[in-house]
């Protein structure tokens, strides 16, 4: 196969781009026939061209893409201490589920089936239960060494959740927390959770991105990596799969990574203290006199307050 890259003005050059695959017979005789013409003797070229296709012939020279060294999107082997490093569509490194593209949809979907079988095992030990106390509930909840909220949420820290993911897991704490203390689908869950002083998911999830990011900067090798990272990938702040994006859209300010980091922790303190008198709405105090209450009247009365009137 003769390449396209062939100059007019050196008559050789085209023969220095032949990708040969045969016998070193094929070679000369399309030497020999290149020595006969001038740059411009089409003659002679069209000659050379035929001597290349009848000795192809006669060899049965192929096409064969898997041959060719010029073949595109060709698979590199990566190899690590000589072992062979495989390619694989996900994997699970301290209990955090990676895929290939780098999203959060195959760790949530490892999540949310242990979430929901954490908390039917709760029923067991009477989470459910009308005379259990709002305190023992809440402690089965998010408090206690069963860590069911923990659960859904464990290894928030590297995972990137669009609004979906966010809103599928306010969807799914609002119908346990609702069953937990046996009122209807059709109630409101804010002020219940907000009463419950039960961070929401988004409050949760920016605390533990700011706090994952200070930690990281408390240790000398990742704060120079993230300070090399910071210097060499200018777009690394654009990213929306990394953490410096994440804290940049979370603060919305574009500093370095270390004052950013302290600005999303003044903003959590804020967020805490903003929660801290929201706990002091008329609202939210009406649904917290009922939490001290057992059985029936705990039931009733919540769903009568936190019923969805159309």
């Amino acid at each position: 196969m003769l390449s396209p890259k062939y100059n007019k003005d050196d008559k050789t050059s085209w023969i220095d781009h032949i990708v040969c695959t045969t016998e070193s017979e094929f070679v000369d005789n399309i030497k020999k026939d290149a020595s006969k013409w001038n740059c411009g003797d089409h003659l002679a070229l069209n000659e050379t061209l035929i001597t290349a296709s009848s000795n192809g012939k006669q060899a049965e020279i192929k096409d064969e893409p898997k041959n060719n060294s010029m073949k595109k999107n060709e698979e590199e082997q990566i190899k690590f201490q000589g072992n062979l490093i495989e390619r694989v569509d996900k994997l699970k490194y301290l209990g955090v589920w990676i895929d290939g593209n780098i999203t959060s949809k195959t760790h949530l979907n490892k999540r949310i089936p242990s979430f929901t079988i954490a908390f039917h095992q709760l029923k067991k030990c009477g989470i459910i239960n009308k005379n259990v106390t709002t305190e023992i509930k809440l402690c089965f909840y998010i408090r206690n060494k069963t860590y069911t909220r923990p659960l859904l949420y464990y290894g928030i820290e590297n995972q990137v959740l669009n609004k979906t993911q966010l809103i599928t897991l306010q969807r799914l704490e609002s119908s346990f927390i609702k069953a937990m203390f046996l009122i209807g689908k059709k109630t409101r869950s804010t002020i219940l959770i907000r009463a419950c002083k039960i961070e929401t998911v988004n409050e949760l999830k920016n605390k533990t991105k700011v706090n994952f990011a200070n930690k990281l900067l408390q240790f000398e090798t990742t704060a120079m990596l993230i300070s090399e990272l910071n210097q060499v990938d200018k777009f690394i702040w654009l990213d929306k799969k990394s953490l410096f994006n994440e804290l940049e859209e979370l603060t919305g300010d574009h500093l370095e990574f270390g004052p950013i980091v302290v600005e999303g922790l003044r903003m959590i303190n804020n967020t805490r203290l903003m929660i801290r008198e929201n706990m002091k709405n008329p609202q939210i105090q009406e649904v917290k006199a009922p939490l001290s209450l057992t059985g029936k009247t705990r039931k009733e009365t919540l769903h009568k307050l936190l019923e969805i009137k159309f």
